[in-house]
Parts: structure tokens; C-alpha cells; sequence
């Protein structure tokens, strides 16, 4: 149906359950226990020294250490081996043979040439934030798109 956003559970044409989305997120992200600091260890992986972090899903957010510019927002379906490669995978990023680079390989470049000299990033755990809204867990793979989409475009808001 045109003029309606696809959705599941979490709909996002309805504004209360925007406004809900919004206040269970920025409480999330306000919550220092979720944030860690993220390094870039031999060029290709990324790690969290403070974590390791929660094998759920949810969606995480990388900015600099030193002016809290946010970067980037993607989502996981396990948090810890996204965010601590070692464990999962190199993003490509070694393989001579790929084409092009995503963001997160150009996140490593940048700080391995000391563009951004730390990051910080900001984890959501998906149970968490259904908790918070009144949700079943877990999502739809559209409704975990829909949010990083809604934290990517509001994210200059939902952290202070």
C-alpha cells in the first residue's frame, strides 16, 4: 500500500510508537554500561578491551573518542562477534581480490592512519529494547532494519 512505512511489530507509522522507539533508545544509549570502547587491532579487526560484549542481536553505534562524532550505526545479529572481528570476520578488508570498501573498512583505515585516534561505540541489545517497548523478542529482520534506520536518522538526538 503506498504512503505506508512496511512494518512488523514495531510500527513506525504510528507517532506514539515513534515517540516510544525514540525514549526507549536514548535510555539505552544514556546508560554507560552499554558503551565501550572500540579499537582496531592489526589493520583488520576490531575489538572491545572492556568488553566482550552480549552474543545478542541489537545495533551498536561507532563515534570518536575525542568529540563524540558519530560515525556509523549498523546492526547485529550477535553484537560481540561484530564488534570483536577476531571472533567473527575481518569484513573482508584483507581480501585482495574485493572491489570496493564498505564503511566499516574505511572506519579501520581512518584509524589506523589516525583520523579518528579512539572510538567509542554504543550497543542496543535487542531483548532490551523490547523489554522497554512492550515487545516480543525476537524482531523481524524488517523491524531491526526499520530501527537502524530510525537510530541512523535521529542519532545526532539520541546521543547527548
Amino acid at each position: 500500500m503506498p504512503g505506508i512505512i512496511r512494518c512488523d511489530q514495531i510500527d513506525l507509522n504510528n507517532v506514539e510508537v515513534i515517540n516510544l522507539l525514540l525514549k526507549s533508545l536514548s535510555d539505552l544509549l544514556a546508560n554507560q554500561s552499554y558503551c565501550f570502547t572500540l579499537t582496531v587491532e592489526g589493520k583488520f579487526y576490531f575489538s572491545t578491551p572492556n568488553g566482550p560484549l552480549t552474543d545478542d542481536s541489537g545495533w551498536y553505534i561507532i563515534s570518536s573518542g575525542q568529540d563524540n562524532q558519530l560515525i556509523y550505526v549498523g546492526t547485529a545479529s550477535n553484537l560481540n562477534t561484530r564488534l570483536n572481528t577476531r571472533d567473527g570476520s575481518r569484513d573482508n578488508f584483507a581480501n585482495p581480490q574485493r572491489t570496493t570498501d564498505d564503511v566499516r573498512n574505511i572506519i579501520k583505515k581512518f584509524v589506523t592512519i589516525g583520523v579518528w585516534p579512539s572510538l567509542v561505540v554504543r550497543i542496543i541489545p535487542e531483548k532490551l529494547l523490547c523489554q522497554k517497548m512492550g515487545l516480543t523478542s525476537p524482531l523481524t529482520k524488517r523491524d531491526r532494519e526499520n530501527v537502524e534506520k530510525v537510530v541512523n536518522l535521529f542519532r545526532s538526538h539520541l546521543i547527548a
